[in-house]
């Protein structure tokens, strides 16, 4: 059966991993580590992330880039971070970001690009289109 279905642009990944390890399955499975642009889609994602939970984003202590390359200069630190103790960047339950060790294990945000999604919309549709020919001519 084909149906449109549309996925989330944010993925709240619930697996305890290190930052590596969480930056290497999005880019298998999704896009890359999310990057947050301004406070909109930081409040997107707190509607993903469970209370009393940190969940590593895309952001890591290379003059603080963004993993997927983005050059979003949008920054939401909580009260006194960052605090240079760690390298890698958490948000918290309160919408905030700290720095984190790298090693830890945590649950993680992944992003799939507006342009994969669309991929996968159009691959869907031709999947759907060539169904239908095969049950018509048979």
């Amino acid at each position: 059966e084909c149906s449109n279905s549309s996925e989330q642009r944010y993925v709240y990944i619930n697996f305890l991993y290190t930052w590596r390890q969480a930056q290497r399955y999005c880019r298998q499975f999704h896009t890359d580590l999310v990057s947050v642009r301004n406070q909109d889609e930081n409040n997107q994602l707190m509607d993903l992330i469970p209370t009393l939970e940190f969940a590593y984003i895309g952001l890591f202590k290379d003059d603080f880039a963004w993993s997927d390359g983005s050059m979003s200069s949008f920054r939401n630190w909580d009260l006194l971070q960052p605090d240079f103790l760690g390298e890698c960047v958490a948000l918290t339950e309160n919408k905030f970001w700290k720095t984190e060790l790298c090693g830890k294990l945590k649950p993680f945000f992944c992003y799939k690009s507006v342009q994969s999604i669309l991929n996968a919309l159009l691959f869907g549709v031709k999947a759907c289109h060539v169904l239908l020919i095969q049950v018509q001519e048979s």
